[in-house]
């Protein structure tokens, strides 16, 4: 389940990336009791009732005296209805998933179009807007609103995977995977700078993954990819000494 604590985060992260987050019934709030003993011996003794006990006003205060001595009763509504509006937040996670899916990959595909004019430049900020030419002023600011927009996404996607629990990346080497998905060589260009700057640069398409854990398996789709490349490599430097029939060959 959703964890009840971090709907703020989940919320406010959906909208600092430009996504609407679904509606959610508000909390309600705890009527507050106020209710005190010492007015208590004047109801009874002054209640027009035979059994004063059975008077409507006197069980009124005695059942507010009883509310309040139990204690920590608003805190418990507090965490009912945040656990309402967990359980709310979390039946909508398909929805918001492919809000986060559409908006990645349209501020991607702008991104790249954006970049080209730019590309041999290390970080697009610190282009002067004042001096650099318009076309090269307008890519690099285009480039840097959509870097931030693309953090914001991937911001919010990993906070809603986590408020549901799941964010088994593998390890944080693999983080970077949330955003692309590079084979063992196109890592190696990318492995000491993994940033969504430097994979456009180097060509590698932006793709959101869909889940914590197809972060994992694109990691160790390429750690996979990494190994078999290595033993290629050795072989390569190590050829064997057999023949290419092996022993039989020997056997005339």
């Amino acid at each position: 389940m959703l964890n009840p604590q971090l709907v703020g985060i989940v919320i406010n992260s959906l909208r600092a990336a430009g996504i609407t987050p679904p509606e959610l019934a508000p909390i309600r709030p705890f009527p507050k009791i106020r209710a005190d003993t010492a007015e208590l011996p004047e109801l009874i003794v002054s209640s027009e009732y035979e059994d004063p006990y059975a008077d409507p006003k006197v069980i009124a205060v005695v059942s507010k005296l009883y509310i309040q001595s139990i204690g920590q009763l608003d805190q418990t509504h507090y965490l009912n209805e945040l656990r309402r509006q967990a359980a709310e937040l979390e039946s909508h996670t398909k929805t918001i998933l492919e809000q986060l899916q559409n908006a990645f990959n349209a501020t991607a595909n702008a991104l790249v179009a954006d970049a080209d004019p730019i590309k041999g430049v290390e970080d697009p900020a610190t282009i002067d807007q004042r001096t650099a030419r318009r076309d090269t002023a307008t890519s690099a600011l285009n480039v840097t609103q959509g870097i931030t927009t693309l953090e914001n996404l991937i911001k919010a996607w990993r906070d809603l995977w986590g408020a549901i629990g799941s964010n088994s990346y593998g390890n944080n080497a693999g983080m970077p995977f949330t955003f692309m998905n590079p084979n063992a060589q196109q890592w190696e260009e990318l492995r000491h700078k993994p940033t969504i700057w430097e994979a456009v640069r180097a060509g590698e398409p932006l793709t959101l993954a869909d889940s914590p854990e197809h972060v994992g398996k694109r990691y160790q789709s390429m750690l996979h990819n990494e190994q078999v490349a290595l033993h290629a490599l050795r072989e390569s430097k190590h050829p064997s000494l057999l023949p290419e029939g092996g022993y039989g060959s020997f056997i005339v």
